[in-house]
């Protein structure tokens, strides 16, 4: 699968522009969320591995799923 992605990690923020760059985009994901976008945030990191590395976040979704019955916590 690779290494683990970091809270800290900021590969997310061109993702992050894009999506800001969007009418009314960050004030409906705060009202959805709670939160400002920001790279660090785990939906945007998941985001971009969606985009970068597909097979990556299949890997995690399938080891996930095996481990506990279900695609979702």
């Amino acid at each position: 699968m690779g290494p683990g992605i970091l809270w800290s990690d900021t590969r997310s923020h061109e993702l992050m522009s894009d999506l800001l760059r969007r009418p009314g985009f960050d004030r409906r994901y705060f009202a959805d969320t709670g939160t400002h976008l920001q790279p660090c945030n785990t939906s945007l990191q998941l985001y971009w591995l969606k985009q970068y590395q597909p097979a990556r976040l299949a890997a995690a979704r399938y080891l996930f799923s095996s481990r506990t019955g279900s695609a979702f916590a």
